[in-house]
């Protein structure tokens, strides 16, 4: 981000973000975008362009370049915050990580793409138990035999509500 670009937005920023105590989270006040994220417009050298709230409160206060494949992780996993405690550089395999270490990730039924149920698991591995292959099983479900041995090893379809 150019340095005229951050005197410009430096000057009305912190207006638009509601800050409160120290260790809370402090929410963009203006539009946010259907992800969550606080985003705002500015007219830099005659183009408008986008940015994203919360990237902007963190390039304003840590003063440091982002690369373009750069990310910018939120600790409290609220994405309209703009407090930069909540904040951390990263890339997206590290923000990938965050949300799978916090159990955010579409899993089981949750997961708009899932082929199997919660109630397939339990008649699957009985399947398996009495012998049958791995792919008989997985053609009768129409999916592919490295999902049935995640559910026989124990890595998928765990819980019981299949969550």
């Amino acid at each position: 981000m150019k340095h005229t670009i951050v005197k410009k937005l430096a000057a009305g920023f912190w207006a638009r973000v509601a800050i409160r105590a120290q260790d809370s989270c402090w929410p963009w006040t203006r539009y946010c975008n259907p992800d969550g994220y606080g985003e705002l417009q500015l007219r830099v050298e005659g183009h408008r362009k986008t940015y994203i709230a919360h990237r902007v409160a963190f390039l304003l206060t840590t003063k440091c370049n982002l690369g373009a494949g750069d990310v910018i992780r939120h600790s409290c996993d609220n994405p309209p915050c703009c407090n930069p405690r909540h904040m951390l550089g990263g890339t997206h395999t590290d923000n990938v990580g965050d949300r799978v270490a916090r159990r955010r990730s579409a899993r089981g039924a949750g997961n708009g793409r899932t082929v199997l149920r919660a109630e397939d698991a339990p008649e699957i591995r009985a399947r398996l138990s009495a012998g049958e292959s791995l792919r008989s099983v997985a053609r009768s479900y129409g999916v592919d035999h490295g999902a049935i041995r995640a559910i026989r090893d124990g890595r998928t379809w765990t819980e019981p509500s299949g969550a």
